[in-house]
């Protein structure tokens, strides 16, 4: 699409506003194109603007759901600073009770992770490693064997039914995939240096089954 265009509406619909996103996170998630847009070249752009104080971001939801028997794949470059919280991940219908897979997250330092969780409390199965302002296609194939995340062609991590309790992810639990860059929470403080600016873009975003 042409610069300063917003994504396509029959594919992305928007979470808004500032609350029910988890405990010291500041930032208020918007449909402008301050802060979600595609800049004329192939790439959707999520940046942070701050304003009287607050930083406001965006957070998008995909309208097709994902389920067992997907391969997913993104293009996606990072920008890590401090205090912000980049991710690109899969959402249950209600959570924690359908499960989290989180392919991509990174809390404004050296370290990207991926981490899949289950309703029971216990600790998720996860993996980490190092970030970069450079290009990467991220991978999760979704089986009836588990869960399998390769960077750039490269395996770094399976999740089978049999390594979590309380396994929720089967053919009758489709997921959302959700791109946002959220602010404080676990990533901390944000900078007040410099404005944030862009933190996330997207190349493209594919599935096939």
């Amino acid at each position: 699409g042409p610069a300063g265009s917003a994504p396509d509406p029959a594919l992305w619909s928007y979470d808004l506003g500032s609350t029910g996103y988890g405990s010291g996170q500041l930032e208020t998630y918007t449909d402008s194109r301050a802060n979600s847009y595609l800049d004329g070249h192939g790439h959707l752009i999520i940046a942070v603007t701050r304003q009287d104080g607050g930083y406001q971001s965006a957070r998008l939801v995909s309208r097709v759901t994902f389920a067992e028997g997907d391969t997913i794949e993104a293009r996606i470059r990072l920008d890590p600073q401090r205090g912000l919280w980049p991710a690109w991940w899969l959402l249950g219908p209600r959570w924690p009770a359908d499960g989290e897979v989180d392919m991509l997250e990174n809390y404004g330092g050296a370290i990207v992770q991926t981490t899949a969780h289950t309703p029971s409390g216990a600790p998720g199965m996860v993996a980490q490693l190092a970030a970069d302002s450079r290009w990467h296609v991220w991978e999760v194939q979704w089986a009836t064997a588990g869960f399998t995340f390769y960077r750039d062609g490269r395996w770094y991590l399976h999740v089978n039914p049999a390594q979590m309790r309380d396994w929720r992810y089967n053919p009758g639990s489709p997921m959302r995939m959700i791109l946002n860059v959220a602010a404080g929470g676990i990533a901390g403080i944000p900078s007040t240096s410099a404005p944030p600016g862009t933190v996330m873009e997207a190349g493209w975003v594919r599935a096939w089954r």
